[in-house]
């Protein structure tokens, strides 16, 4: 699970490099496709947030064990 997790971080980290490499890629993108992309970018951060919350909580409870 944790290496699927890795692999597609990764992914999502080179695509964001690539993105953010040039203004390029982002000014070439439409008003829309901008705003779509930030908000699932916010998104993707919620989440791994909430993931890393529950690795906390795991790793609290595996110690307790």
């Amino acid at each position: 699970m944790f290496r699927r997790i890795a692999a597609s971080y990764a992914s999502l980290d080179a695509a964001l490099n690539e993105l953010m490499a040039s203004e390029r890629p982002w000014l070439a993108l439409g008003e829309d496709e901008r705003r779509e992309s930030v908000e699932l970018i916010e998104a993707i951060v919620a989440d791994l947030h909430i993931f890393a919350e529950r690795l906390r909580e795991l790793r609290k409870q595996a110690g307790n064990t």
